[in-house]
């Protein structure tokens, strides 16, 4: 105070200020509830509403010259943020969200970026909104000209995992909502990556993806099994599904069959045959199936009569690549020119021990008729496949080749 009073009385005002301003701020701390004027008048005394006692209080931002004032500021400023804190929140849950696509089946090397750089099969994808009319996309047309694309461009990001985006970590959503990262290319050492998709105007999405470039095995593998069903009133399920039925009695019902194949680009069918009855007429093909997939599920109608001899029977059901289910259930290659039945590797002939291991595992592996000639033009030797040993039919090898097998034991009594 005595340094306030000195620094006026020789018109050094701006220390004065700078002296009363550390005086009001030891205040506010103490908890001195008094205006800066009711203290510059305590300072200046007798002088009081002298122009002293304004260049004191001129040095106080208005807002710390009360007490009170800086209290309600602190309020408001605090309700403010939360007001905006609430606000975005409410703005990001209003944003509509990424949905991450089908995971990663299987990884390719692209050895042409170098050593550990892998490309994804199928490749990954995101959806977001499909535009109205083209009117979404934040352009007067919504899409880019003659290109049928959204203006949103999505991100790819790695957020958990060793690994980076080598090419392709950008692309475009099309009208439809879609995103596809068929140029995404990772160089990576680990085997689970994590990958988040980001866009404006989009909550972000991620997904989990596996790296199994050491567990992909043959190219062309198919596995099956039984996932669920009924059969007229019987449940069917699991790997030892199993119906009893009379003599004669029909056998018509619904089965959910999941499976997974690898097969990058191929005819694949799905087969059935029971091991009743002539396999060339009875046995079809049932629908094609995508390809490559994990896990995927297909709903397989069912109609056949059971035979009127009593013992136990198969229905088998088969995924290969094939043009139809006749080369599958007759196990003849395409380069056949048509199915060869009849030669001892038809599929509806397979021993009951084979049937009831193989169908734990969802696989297994069968002697394929080839034209030997078009053996050697497609892999460069015939390598382990053997002509049958009655020799006929001629210029035909068998190569063993795994196929994707579930089915329902038949117990006719």
């Amino acid at each position: 105070i005595a340094a306030t009073r000195h620094f006026l009385n020789a018109r050094l005002e701006a220390r004065a200020a700078l002296v009363f301003a550390q005086i009001v701020a030891r205040c506010r701390r103490s908890g001195d509830p008094r205006h800066a004027r009711d203290l510059a008048t305590d300072i200046v005394g007798a002088r009081a509403g002298s122009h002293d006692i304004d260049v004191l209080v001129r040095a106080i931002p208005w807002w710390q010259r009360s007490a009170t004032t800086s209290r309600r500021l602190a309020t408001a400023a605090t309700a403010l943020l939360l007001a905006a804190l609430a606000l975005g929140a409410w703005t990001v849950t209003r944003l509509p969200a990424l949905v991450a696509g089908q995971g990663v089946v299987l990884v390719d090397n692209a050895l042409v970026y170098g050593p550990d750089v892998y490309r994804l099969t199928p490749p990954l994808s995101a959806r977001g909104r499909a535009t109205r009319s083209g009117t979404e996309s934040g352009t007067e047309s919504g899409t880019e000209s003659g290109t049928g694309q959204d203006s949103t461009v999505v991100r790819a990001r790695i957020v958990r995992g060793n690994a980076e985006i080598v090419m392709g970590g950008e692309a475009r959503m099309d009208s439809s909502g879609t995103v596809t990262f068929g140029a995404l290319r990772l160089r990576t050492t680990d085997t689970l990556l994590t990958i988040r998709f980001e866009a404006d105007g989009y909550r972000p999405a991620t997904i989990d993806m596996p790296i199994r470039q050491d567990k992909v095995g043959y190219v062309g593998v198919a596995a099956v099994q039984i996932r669920d069903g009924r059969l007229g009133s019987k449940r069917v399920t699991g790997r030892e599904a199993r119906i009893d039925v009379a003599p004669g009695a029909p056998i018509t019902g619904v089965i959910q069959l999941q499976y997974t194949a690898s097969w990058r680009a191929a005819s694949v069918w799905l087969a059935m045959t029971p091991t009743w009855g002539d396999p060339t007429t009875i046995g079809r093909d049932v629908i094609p199936v995508a390809t490559p997939v994990r896990d995927n599920v297909i709903d397989v109608p069912i109609e056949y009569v059971a035979p009127d001899t009593p013992g136990h029977y198969w229905i088998l059901m088969i995924i290969s690549a094939e043009p139809s289910g006749g080369f599958i259930l007759s196990r003849s290659n395409w380069t056949m020119g048509a199915p060869v039945w009849g030669d001892g590797n038809d599929v509806a002939s397979l021993p009951d021990s084979v049937i009831r291991t193989r169908t734990r595992t969802g696989s297994v592996t069968t002697r394929t008729a080839y034209f030997r000639d078009e053996r050697i033009a497609l892999n460069g030797s015939i390598g382990d496949c053997l002509p049958n040993a009655s020799g006929r039919p001629a210029g035909v090898v068998y190569c063993d080749v795994p196929i994707g097998l579930a089915a329902i034991e038949v117990v006719v009594k």
